[in-house]
């Protein structure tokens, strides 16, 4: 074994002393070195008289060339191309209205529909409306109370920001009777003190306009007769029997001439009339 190789094993390599080679000189020539530097000397003038153009790193050229031929997979990195930004929910139902008119329902101008947003509110904090103009009977609110207790809560209640009620009177004098503490309820915010009046009115006359298709109503209830109770539809019994008769008695007889040509007549001695005997 050469004597500088045992010396390596027997003192380690930690003792080794580091390699002190270097590069030795480039053998250009003078001439020819100083071209080579005015050629890159102009090449960078000219980089820098183009501007900031492009200024993306060839790391992330390289990047995005990888993920083009690779399917579309990019790696989550640095050099990762950034994703949009996500648009909030309240923005996009925002952006669904923005060409509608001002005065629409689906105006961002308008009042949030209060349908959108339903809890629940104990039936003592509810304030009736003092101007309320619908009567409620005590036979009515027993039949609200039988469809609620057949149903149950169905449709919530109306009220103010100040939980006054606007439409639902009916239904929260029923909920009490039936022993219940509380009842969904929706806002509406935002609204005048006319147009809730106004909708105090509207809510109840509406629903007044509307008409039966006779028929319709009378098959549905025949159907309906054997398997379910009638009652809590809110029509009287005689109501829907009368609605339920379709073969009625023909009215009035038919003439015959033939039986006219019978009949005796008789004449008033006083005033001379022929009666029929």
């Amino acid at each position: 074994m050469p004597g500088w190789l045992a010396s390596i094993a027997q003192d380690g390599f930690a003792r080794v002393r580091p390699c002190a080679w270097q590069p030795r000189p480039s053998r250009r020539s003078g001439a020819r070195a100083e071209a080579l530097s005015q050629k890159d000397g102009g090449t960078q003038g000219r980089e820098k008289s183009q501007g900031r153009e492009d200024r993306t790193p060839r790391a992330m050229v390289f990047s995005q060339e990888r993920s083009s031929t690779s399917g579309g997979r990019t790696a989550m990195g640095r050099n990762a191309t950034r994703r949009a930004p996500r648009v909030p929910a309240a923005d996009a139902v925002g952006a669904v209205g923005a060409d509608s008119a001002p005065g629409s329902p689906e105006s961002p101008a308008a009042p949030p529909w209060p349908a959108l947003n339903i809890e629940r509110r104990p039936l003592t904090a509810l304030v009736p409306y003092a101007r309320n103009a619908r009567l409620h009977s005590d036979a009515q609110v027993m039949q609200i109370a039988a469809s609620m207790r057949e149903w149950g809560w169905t449709q919530p209640i109306l009220v103010s920001e100040d939980d006054t009620i606007i439409a639902g009177h009916g239904r929260v004098m029923a909920g009490l009777k039936l022993g219940l503490d509380d009842a969904p309820v929706m806002v509406a915010r935002g609204w005048s003190e006319a147009k809730i009046r106004a909708y105090v009115i509207a809510d109840n006359r509406l629903a007044e306009n509307a008409a039966w298709d006779r028929e319709m109503l009378g098959a549905e209830l025949a159907e309906l007769r054997d398997a379910f109770d009638l009652s809590l539809t809110g029509f009287t019994a005689g109501e829907i029997d009368a609605m339920l008769v379709t073969d009625l008695p023909a009215l009035g007889v038919e003439y015959d001439e033939g039986a006219a040509a019978g009949v005796k007549m008789v004449t008033c001695p006083k005033c001379g009339t022929e009666f029929p005997r």
